[in-house]
């Protein structure tokens, strides 16, 4: 964030009670001074007002932290930047078209006193400060919403000003900063599956001061109802079971002032018949608005009525409208978004039958930082150099698009939650390679900073399933003798707090990931079961320990027998369809490629045999954290640096000395029990592939039959 922060007079804090934080969005506002006036009252309050206007504000006089923001934000992303730097007990969230009379002010200082609540509503005033009929009717509905239409447990939850707990505000993981309009409504229905009930208060009231002209308020009402429709279908898990808080009254209404221009120009076209044509939806139309109209503008004159009458057709005529603008919109991009993901698909195959170089998977090292020193970790070494190796946003930019779209992108470290930029490469990656399966390892501990990460990923995210690894290699005692004190808490910790967006993110898989190594094979095959129990992860990686270099020690046989005993545990579990497991396209096929690769690593280990050419260099690559290109983690040999400015990703893949790499790989049957290697062996060299293919059909047959028999 380009920010710069203009200090006024620090709030005080009454310890007595509650503290607050009042944070106001603003962009371009008129009315600001005179929100920040109606709060003057709150004189212990700390008044936050993160400005990205084209002209900064400036504060004058006023007790306020102005933080301003060179680049509008949405209003979500701005009320996030106010909250992060809030430290009151209660947030405050007020618009900056917003005013709190004092009435309410004080109805805020007695709630602060004694909360009742962790998240309160607040309603729109019927009127307005601005004397335009539009503004007063604009708020006459917004009223009408906030209060009669629903009952009191569903009424509309508006961001214009309400009050939460931060610690609340903080647990829901603040508002969607993709949305520009809706994101109030959105965030309600994170709050509502997360178990945090809004109430709406009648005495927390607002006054709404934005003045319209017919053409923005009908242009406001067709953006409202457009964005509401796109985001109900790109978060529709987030929006299950949430009402579109309009009330039966007032959509009948609007339907009714469609329908009449309709209904009257198709009996105009029939001639005779148009006098009972017209006099029909017309007795209809009046007598559902003069319902409406007698609760919603029971104070209003006869004039402003009969004013509403010709009005609320044009905001249900311009509602409609939107919606079918956006429905259309929908399928296009629906369409369209099928239309590349085939498109990439053949590509990759593509990439497979002709094996010139260019991957389907990469696994990029985005920090070489990490908070632990793992007894079993060969970069533990290299985990206190100076540099902490972390390559530039742009250099990623310019790489992945290079690669282009692959089938699957992993990201390690050190810890990758330690990058503070991680939801920017994340998206980078997303947005040039489209990655079907985009996967990191992580150690669990930073549980806060891993919730928020992954929720502004999944957020952001159009396409592909996101996989976190969560490391755990034994029971409490062991993993902390492994991986340091209070890390097996810190896993699980993080693994709950997590869980419940499996829920409303459909594309997240919570997985674990455990190595054995001499430290527990003794235990391994039990603490499969464990996890299976008391975890409950979607699938889980058995990994057995390996050195860093073809030339090794062998591998004690009790630690080689402990992984074969583990994967036999969770291959038993896996055919009983005891786990989540995956849900996408090929998720069957995956389970299979993960029996048939155990089965291949222990191989290996067991025996030093050879069991399948090997696809590294040529179908998948590691770039390490300084930039180095290398087929895979355990050969020294690198065919360039994604730093070299000179030579594109592809020029590599093809340069002679990746096409010599790739020719002493295959020659020497080189073998090794690299995980990731060998999961593209299992899946892409053609002896593998024939077996897997014969594997899955043999289980569809057997399915078909039992299903049969049932």
């Amino acid at each position: 964030m380009n920010g710069r922060e203009e200090m006024a007079v620090p709030a005080m804090s009454n310890s007595s009670r509650a503290s607050l934080s009042v944070i106001i969005p603003a962009y371009n506002s008129q009315y600001l001074n005179q929100v920040l006036g109606s709060l003057k009252a709150l004189e212990s309050a700390e008044v936050i007002v993160v400005d990205s206007s084209l002209r900064p504000f400036i504060l004058n006089g006023v007790r306020a932290t102005l933080v301003r923001h060179d680049g509008r934000l949405s209003p979500g992303a701005a009320r996030n930047r106010g909250a992060q730097r809030a430290s009151g007990d209660y947030l405050l969230f007020v618009d900056s078209d917003v005013v709190l009379p004092p009435q309410t002010v004080d109805w805020i200082r007695r709630f602060l006193e004694r909360p009742s609540a962790e998240l309160v509503s607040g309603v729109y005033d019927a009127e307005t400060l601005n004397d335009d009929f539009l503004s007063r009717l604009q708020n006459s509905i917004l009223h009408y919403r906030s209060t009669g239409c629903l009952d009191s447990e569903s009424r509309l939850f508006s961001s214009s000003h309400f009050l939460i707990q931060r610690k609340v505000f903080q647990r829901i993981g603040g508002f969607n900063e993709e949305l520009w309009s809706y994101e109030d409504i959105e965030f309600l229905g994170r709050c509502l599956h997360l178990g945090h009930k809004s109430l709406m208060n009648p005495d927390f009231v607002g006054i709404h001061l934005k003045a319209f002209t017919l053409r923005t308020f009908l242009l406001d009402y067709f953006r409202k109802a457009y964005n509401a429709f796109l985001a109900r279908r790109h978060y529709s898990n987030v929006f299950r079971g949430v009402p579109f808080y309009v009330g039966a009254r007032l959509a009948l209404t609007w339907l009714a002032g469609v329908l009449l221009p309709l209904v009257v120009a198709a009996a105009w076209l029939w001639g005779a018949f148009w006098p009972a044509g017209l006099l029909v939806p017309l007795c209809v139309y009046l007598a559902l608005s003069s319902i409406l109209l007698n609760q919603m503008l029971q104070r209003k004159s006869l004039a402003f009525r009969l004013k509403a009458l010709l009005v609320l057709p044009l905001i249900g005529s311009v509602a409609a409208t939107a919606t079918a603008v956006a429905v259309s919109v929908w399928l296009f991009r629906s369409i369209r978004k099928a239309l590349v993901f085939f498109w990439d698909l053949l590509r990759a195959a593509k990439r497979v039958l002709i094996r010139n170089g260019m991957p389907i998977q990469v696994i990029a090292y985005v920090t070489a930082r990490c908070n632990l020193r793992c007894e079993h970790c060969f970069y533990k070494e290299t985990l206190d150099a100076p540099s902490p190796g972390e390559l530039p946003l742009d250099v990623f930019n310019r790489t992945t698009r290079g690669i282009g779209p692959v089938l699957w992108f992993s990201l390690g470290g050190g810890e990758p939650f330690i990058r503070k930029d991680l939801d920017k490469v994340i998206e980078i990656i997303q947005r040039n390679c489209r990655p079907k399966v985009f996967s990191f390892p992580t150690n669990g501990w930073y549980t806060e900073k891993t919730f928020e990460t992954t929720l502004r990923v999944l957020q952001k995210m159009d396409e592909g399933n996101l996989i976190l690894f969560f490391s755990l290699d034994g029971p409490r005692e062991i993993h902390d003798q492994i991986r340091g004190p209070g890390s097996f808490d810190r896993v699980k910790a993080t693994m709950e707090r997590l869980r419940p967006l499996t829920a409303l993110y459909p594309n997240l898989y919570l997985n674990v990931i455990t190595t054995v190594t001499a430290r527990n094979a003794h235990v391994a095959p039990a603490f499969i079961e464990e996890l299976i129990r008391d975890f409950q992860p979607s699938a889980i990686s058995i990994n057995l320990f390996r050195y860093h270099s073809l030339e090794h020690l062998p591998i004690p046989d009790h630690v080689i027998e402990g992984y074969r005993a583990a994967v036999a545990v969770y291959e038993r579990y896996l055919r009983g369809g005891a786990l989540k497991h995956y849900g996408f396209f090929g998720g069957r096929v995956l389970l299979f490629k993960e029996i048939l690769q155990k089965d291949l690593i222990y191989r290996v280990a067991k025996h030093n045999e050879f069991v399948t050419p090997c696809t590294a260099g040529t179908l998948s690559y590691v770039i390490m954290e300084d930039g180095r290109v290398s087929p895979c983690e355990i050969l020294p040999d690198t065919i360039g640096n994604v730093t070299d400015v000179s030579r594109s990703f592809a020029e590599m893949t093809r340069s002679t000395k990746a096409r010599k790499l790739r020719r002493w790989i295959r020659d020497t049957h080189c073998k090794c029990t690299y995980e990731c290697a060998m999961s593209t062996n299992t899946l892409f060299s053609w002896p593998m592939s024939k077996r897997l293919a014969k594997a899955v059909v043999r289980d569809f047959i057997s399915q078909s039959h039992g299903s049969a028999r049932r």
